[in-house]
């Protein structure tokens, strides 16, 4: 059963990697391209 524990919390844990480094990549893609389309209109 603790094993069970363990190998669940592990691929929450890095579930949760994947998903904050996803999260982190998007965000940074749409702000980046939103000031790239800020500085083309200037």
């Amino acid at each position: 059963m603790i094993g069970f524990i363990k190998t669940v919390l592990s691929w929450n844990f890095l579930l949760g990697c994947i998903v904050g480094v996803g999260g982190i990549t998007i965000y940074l893609y749409t702000t980046g391209t939103k000031i790239i389309w800020k500085k083309r209109k200037v």
